[in-house]
């Protein structure tokens, strides 16, 4: 990803944070609570990548197949697929200034920006700000189907992409989901967190940080 993409992912949220933070915080949708863990091996990983105001989930590119898996086409050598979620107008628009952050914060459709990488997480982001969690195939499945629901689909039934960024490895798609000042890029990973059956919620999750605390105790007990 550019380092220009990077900082208009990282400000949106920024803008959203502090915001929701001055008014006392904001309710997020209800989520529902974490489903158990399919008994089983954990013999899958997926990563938490922490950027800054802003969080990303990524998976190795193997494990991003069918349709979903359509976002790698045309992509030669992708070692992992890492999907966020944002605004998509203002995601779509370029650099703006701090009224348009915040008139952004109304709810509006949502986009989901798939990043493409050849190279590790640790090596794309710095390896202090990724956290890798380990989880059984069928929670890899859920969390993956979290995703493909929260993306439109095109005529033939594939993610409907509506724009390339700056960065000739990173492509937008359209979301079903919608972006307000409630329910922010880090609120959506919580979500598919959660849906993989880990012990997350979305509830006061508003800053990449207070996201990133749970992921990292979750990573903690996994260790044990």
């Amino acid at each position: 990803m550019s380092a220009r993409t990077s900082r208009r992912v990282c400000l949106r949220c920024s803008a959203g944070a502090l915001v929701i933070a001055a008014l006392g915080g904001g309710a997020s949708p209800p989520t529902p609570p974490p489903v158990p863990l399919a008994v089983g091996p954990a013999e899958a990983t997926l990563t938490v990548i922490d950027r800054g105001w802003h969080t990303d989930i990524g998976f190795p590119a193997e494990e991003v197949t069918g349709r979903l898996g359509a976002v790698t086409q045309g992509f030669l050598g992708v070692r992992t697929v890492v999907f966020g979620f944002g605004e998509r107008d203002y995601m779509l628009a370029g650099d703006r200034g701090v009224i348009d952050m915040l008139r952004a914060l109304a709810p509006g459709p949502g986009v989901v920006l798939v990043t493409l990488l050849r190279t590790p997480p640790t090596e794309a982001f710095g390896a202090g700000n990724i956290v890798t969690l380990r989880l059984s195939r069928e929670a890899l499945g859920r969390v993956l189907g979290f995703i493909w629901h929260a993306m439109e689909q095109d005529a033939a039934g594939l993610p409907r992409r509506v724009a390339g960024s700056a960065d000739p490895g990173s492509v937008f798609y359209a979301s079903s989901a919608t972006y307000s000042g409630s329910y922010t890029c880090n609120t959506w990973a919580a979500d598919a967190l959660a849906n993989a059956g880990l012990p997350v919620s979305a509830s006061g999750v508003v800053l990449a940080g207070q996201l990133m605390d749970r992921v990292r105790a979750i990573a903690a007990q996994q260790q044990r």
